[in-house]
């Protein structure tokens, strides 16, 4: 297997579904319709690596109105894993992002913490950490990661946020 073996490809409708079937299979958590939400707000924010004619990695790289733009979804195939592919498709996708956006235009992420230090070397600065719920009868840990950004700072004041929520695909 050789890195020319991959085919970056933008995703369509199906292959996002496949995304959050495998996101889903993660233990992570996608709303049942989140896609369809997802895909409307940029259809073309969608790409994967293809081998073999078959997806084995993907992401979202989400634009809005090309001013802030939205990193997020990122999964590799459990198989396919440990092999540098997600590296490699990671900054493709950063890449690609900025492209679509105006310069510096501002790029979030949600960075689970075993991948923060990989994020920090690809230009995002941690903002502020975050631990995920999940509430049926009480509150209940699943993980936690960091609202990450890359370009011009926008480090919310901590002392006036009550709370955050996000619908980025982070």
């Amino acid at each position: 297997m050789k890195a020319e073996d991959f085919k970056l490809k933008k995703l369509d409708k199906e292959g996002l579904n496949t995304l959050v079937d495998w996101a889903a299979t993660e233990g992570w958590n996608p709303g049942k319709y989140d896609f369809e939400v997802f895909w409307e707000t940029d259809p073309d924010g969608y790409y994967g690596f293809f081998y073999e004619d078959k997806l084995i990695a993907g992401g979202a790289i989400i634009s809005y109105n090309q001013e802030y733009g939205i990193m997020g979804l990122f999964i590799v195939r459990p198989d396919f894993r440990e092999k540098g592919i997600g590296k490699k498709l990671w900054y493709l996708r950063r890449d690609l992002l900025i492209k679509r956006l105006h310069d510096g235009s501002l790029i979030g992420m949600d960075g689970v913490v075993a991948m923060q230090p990989f994020y920090e070397k690809g230009g995002f600065e941690i903002a502020f950490r975050d631990e995920r719920l999940v509430e049926k009868y009480k509150a209940q840990y699943v993980f936690e990661c960091a609202r990450m950004y890359c370009g011009k700072s926008q480090k919310p004041d901590m002392q006036a946020v009550y709370g955050i929520s996000t619908f980025e695909l982070g």
